[in-house]
């Protein structure tokens, strides 16, 4: 009895077993029919026509830059971009494409489309890139320009000069320099402009003109240059003595701690508020008949914001002899 039962076992267990064996071959099978079905989905958007197409285009058309040709389509692009990637020419940086360049970083590249054709490529640059563009074109050097643009004071409603504050180790005395003796008459209320006196030796680099252009064949290189400028920085005036320059050197890094920048603060008569400008520097990319047609867009516009100031000036001046006549 004991040696049928063990029998039943082995039968149970060889039945299970054989069982999953079906199981786990059945969903293979229909993996591989999902995978089958999605590799031909896929084929479908690549047809053997648009490949030959494609890599007749890469071999043959004349390029704006890298592999990218005027009018190419979207798609186009994107596989291009994904072909460029993969040669560690290109990145894909949450979306953004980069342009890679050793020693000096990564460069949005924009692609610029009308409707469905590509007609030009804007490339973001500075001073490491643009050192490649100079060597290779002959470019004039960049010029540096102080990064504060301009320098406004207001008063410090929170002044309340004290020449002592209390510390871990007791009640410790300020030096001198902790006496604020900047004198601006005209600020009252409000912000008023001041000269900049200091900017702290910060500069940026600047095309000595704007645009620069490189007329190549069929192909037009352009750089074009604009500023940008963010929230204004704040500091204080005693951060401008240079008393204070030197007694903040003298400290060191580790010696400028929260009771020594509360104190600045609270001894300083005006806040200080620079406004920065920095450069953005675009290199397009485009063929010699988009960058005629462009310019001759510019040109007309131009033209047309002239003949439109101009009329208003006449205007301005035809009533201001009427209000002659009335007066």
């Amino acid at each position: 009895m004991q040696k049928f039962r063990k029998i039943d076992v082995m039968k149970t267990i060889y039945i299970t077993i054989s069982f999953l064996i079906l199981l786990i071959s059945c969903n293979s099978k229909e993996n591989k029919v999902i995978q089958d079905n999605n590799h031909e989905s896929t084929l479908k958007h690549e047809s053997p026509i648009d490949s030959v197409r494609l890599a007749n285009d890469l071999a043959n058309k004349p390029k704006l830059f890298l592999k990218f040709w005027r009018d190419m389509t979207k798609r186009e692009f994107d596989t291009v971009v994904k072909i460029l990637i993969r040669e560690n020419i290109l990145q894909d940086d949450y979306g953004i494409i980069k342009y890679l360049v050793p020693k000096c970083g990564s460069y949005k590249l924009k692609p610029l489309f009308v409707k469905d054709s590509l007609r030009a490529l804007e490339l973001s640059a500075e001073s490491c890139i643009y050192e490649l563009y100079k060597a290779k074109y002959n470019l004039p050097n960049l010029i540096e320009e102080p990064l504060v643009e301009a320098r406004y004071a207001e008063i410090n409603t929170e002044y309340a000069p004290s020449l002592t504050y209390l510390s871990n180790e007791g009640e410790i005395k300020l030096p001198e320099c902790f006496i604020d003796k900047s004198s601006y008459p005209t600020v009252i209320s409000g912000c008023q402009k001041i000269p900049i006196v200091d900017d702290g030796g910060w500069t940026d680099d600047v095309l000595p003109k704007s645009p620069i252009v490189i007329k190549k064949e069929n192909q037009v290189i352009s750089f074009s240059q604009s500023f940008k400028r963010d929230e204004p920085s704040i500091s204080y005036s005693l951060t401008h003595n240079p008393a204070m320059q030197k007694f903040i050197t003298e400290l060191g890094i580790f010696g400028r701690t929260d009771e020594i920048e509360n104190a600045i603060s609270r001894n300083s008569k005006y806040k200080i508020k620079d406004y920065h400008k920095f450069s953005v520097i675009t290199v397009t990319y485009e063929s010699e008949i988009d960058y005629n047609n462009r310019i001759q867009k510019e040109v007309k516009r131009t033209k047309l914001l002239q003949q439109e100031y101009n009329r208003q000036e006449k205007e301005k001046q035809e009533r201001n002899r009427a209000v002659q006549n009335e007066l």
